[in-house]
């Protein structure tokens, strides 16, 4: 017990609670993506005057962005899951190591790969999420937004959170440690991120349909439309939906969250409990509200 204690511990002193650097970086990405939207959209149909609007999934979109802005995130993932996954996830990064990466001796051919299979695993891992009930529960709730904001990017389950890791740890054992991303790449990934969830409708043209994920292949993902969910799983290239035929584009009017959606209704605590709820009822254990 007491060795479980001090990885915590230990875990928590290394999170770096409300490092400004981390809260730099995080709105100096999210400030760039605001601009963008408010010079080519104008501000009726920018993510942040819908925010002001302060309807409830707006709500939770910016509570999960305060989260991961202050590195608070991680800390109640671990808590809420009772750190189950964290831990188990250290034992096999502290018992498994095969290091394929070294075989390739250029750092920037290592980086470009691990770039490269990182997001492979991504697009596999959202592929699951999608295809497998449990996994769905928890993903749901990121689906569940009613409409596309820059703040939606944060939004995620602390569950989603949790099962991540063992996709991020296959990475670590096969290959070796990750590479620290060259701090611009970060920053455009980052960026990129918050411009797929935002109001921006653009498909990028050839770029869109064949290299990078684009802000309408995204919004399509997200759409109510069963038909959308499942395609565009990609999270940076689009090459995978490509290759797997997973890639659908459309210009029609879109709607966005779930089927028969629960959330959003009965605040932010609530939405959280109803996922583990679900999840707990998906093994056969009932549990009413």
């Amino acid at each position: 017990m007491m060795i479980i204690l001090d990885k915590l511990l230990s875990f928590i002193d290394g999170l770096s609670i409300f490092k400004l650097q981390h809260i730099y970086f995080v709105f100096t990405a999210l400030f760039s993506v605001i601009l963008i939207e408010i010079i080519f959209l104008g501000w009726n149909s920018s993510s942040l005057k819908k925010l002001i609007s302060f309807d409830q999934s707006s709500r939770i979109d910016l509570f999960f962005l305060l989260l991961s802005m202050f590195n608070l995130y991680a800390l109640f993932s671990i808590f809420l899951t009772l750190g189950i996954c964290y831990f188990t996830v250290g034992l096999i990064q502290n018992y498994f190591h095969f290091h394929l990466i070294l075989h390739f001796e250029n750092v920037y051919l290592q980086y470009f790969i691990l770039l490269l299979l990182s997001d492979f695993v991504k697009y596999l891992r959202h592929l699951f999420y999608h295809k497998i009930k449990f996994f769905w529960i928890a993903h749901s709730f990121h689906h569940s937004a009613t409409d596309l904001i820059i703040f939606t990017r944060s939004r995620g389950h602390f569950i989603e959170s949790e099962l991540n890791r063992f996709t991020t740890v296959f990475l670590f054992v096969i290959f070796g440690a990750p590479i620290h991303a060259y701090f611009i790449v970060q920053f455009l990934l980052e960026v990129h991120q918050y411009i797929l969830h935002s109001q921006i409708k653009s498909d990028w043209g050839i770029l869109g349909k064949y290299i990078f994920v684009s802000p309408q292949a995204h919004r399509i993902h997200h759409s109510v439309d069963n038909k959308h969910f499942n395609k565009n799983f990609g999270d940076t290239f689009i090459i995978w939906d490509r290759i797997f035929g997973t890639y659908y584009e459309t210009n029609e009017e879109l709607k966005f969250g779930i089927p028969n959606n629960e959330f959003n209704k009965k605040g932010i605590w609530f939405d959280i409990y109803l996922v583990f709820k679900k999840g707990i009822n998906y093994f056969g254990v009932k549990i009413k509200h």
